[in-house]
């Protein structure tokens, strides 16, 4: 695997107490053929009435699924 991006817990705004260390978000792989998606936006049931997190969310299903 190749790490394209990580996540730098230390940024967070307000600090966490708990963390779950260094772990990528973006990646790529030379070896096995395979569409992945990874979204780093929380937790938070929140975000399935927001708008643009649901396209992200449909987009992504699309694209996966070999149809977008």
């Amino acid at each position: 695997m190749h790490v394209i991006a990580s996540v730098d817990e230390s940024s967070y705004v307000p600090d966490r107490k708990v963390k779950m260390g260094d772990h990528p978000v973006i990646w790529s792989s030379d070896k096995i053929k395979a569409r992945n998606v990874y979204f780093f936006m929380g937790h938070s049931p929140v975000l399935f009435d927001d708008d643009a997190y649901k396209a992200i969310l449909k987009n992504a299903i699309l694209w996966a699924g070999g149809r977008g």
